[in-house]
């Protein structure tokens, strides 16, 4: 598509009122669950975009900072070094440009936006996770951590898992070794 579309046409691919597009967007409990998948594989096929921000947001700003949104359960933020890593990372990278870095997270099936500041970092959004498909609506900047679900039209960054593979076994052939074995999940 060459134009956005208009959340008109999006509850039209979906097949519901303009209304009901509008609520499965904004949240509302009074939806059912079919058809909020209807609406939310339209907002995916055809890269709908919300051009106001979401209620309950803060407002945003050089200064609002960039949330983290961690899409699984708390316990899991501390104890898989994987957050801890990533999170360091990026904290340590926006603070160099000044701006802070606020961290939440989100159950694996929330649909619920937390209060944000800012952009927002979508890490762990697995297929399906309705809060990735408000977020990708919403309005607010957010970038993915690995290839967004579903299809979603989302910046993301991921790693090149071919190419680190390459450079891996390129290195370990350049130092001698040539029994090279790769053992994965």
């Amino acid at each position: 598509m060459s134009e956005q579309p208009t959340l008109a046409q999006v509850a039209a691919e979906a097949g519901v009122s303009p209304a009901t597009a509008s609520r499965v967007l904004t949240g509302s409990v009074r939806v059912a669950t079919s058809t909020r998948r209807q609406v939310y594989d339209a907002v995916s096929r055809m890269g709908y975009v919300r051009h106001r921000a979401p209620r309950g947001s803060v407002a945003r700003g050089p200064a609002a900072g960039v949330t983290a949104v961690v899409c699984d359960h708390l316990p899991r933020l501390f104890s898989e070094p994987y957050y801890a890593r990533l999170l360091s990372a990026a904290g340590a990278v926006l603070a160099e440009d000044g701006t802070q870095l606020m961290v939440t997270t989100v159950t694996p099936t929330a649909s619920t936006l937390p209060e944000l500041g800012g952009a927002v970092l979508l890490i762990g959004a697995r297929e399906r996770h309705p809060l990735a498909i408000k977020l990708c609506t919403s309005g607010v900047p957010v970038r993915n951590i690995g290839r967004p679900p579903h299809d979603l039209k989302l910046p993301y960054v991921d790693v090149d898992n071919q190419d680190g593979g390459r450079q891996a076994a390129e290195h370990l052939l350049l130092s001698g070794r040539r029994a090279i074995a790769a053992i994965g999940a």
